[in-house]
């Protein structure tokens, strides 16, 4: 006659059932730990938008101000020093490019300091130009981009 379990004895039968109820504790404990940060997280307030002398951003008008002018300061010496070393005759928009990635120290720095995050430092900087608050010069910062040109060969 065949037995109806395909254990041979009951002490198989019983290490089988554990190792299969582990498995399955396993299995939910890692799902409870891997979704439950996807449904309880707290996400932040939003950020108010800009409005003059107000908080903004969570951000005084003084302290947006002294943010923009740190990055306006850097902005106008970061274009100085790309025309003067310009030694690889690359395209305008190619050395803009480069300025942007170079301006990200800077955001990222500003960003410790203030103990705000990468948006709130970039959200200053376009409320600086749109405003258009002057920098180190007496003069606003330039709001345009030079074209893309392809390169040719």
């Amino acid at each position: 006659m065949i037995s109806p379990l395909p254990y041979t004895s009951k002490l198989e039968m019983a290490f089988t059932l554990t190792i299969r109820m582990a498995a399955l504790a396993i299995l939910a404990i890692t799902g409870v730990r891997t979704l439950r940060p996807t449904v309880t997280v707290a996400y932040p307030a939003a950020l108010k938008p800009a409005s003059a002398g107000l908080v903004a951003f969570g951000l005084t008008e003084p302290q947006r101000r002294e943010i923009f002018a740190v990055l306006a300061t850097e902005e106008l010496a970061s274009r100085q020093k790309i025309r003067e070393n310009n030694n690889w005759d690359g395209h305008p928009w190619s050395q803009e490019d480069d300025r942007g990635w170079q301006e990200r120290t800077t955001v990222r720095e500003l960003a410790a300091k203030h103990k705000i995050s990468l948006s709130q430092v970039y959200l200053v900087l376009d409320q600086g130009i749109r405003l258009r608050w002057p920098a180190a010069d007496g003069k606003p910062l330039v709001a345009t981009v030079p074209p893309i040109e392809l390169r040719h060969q």
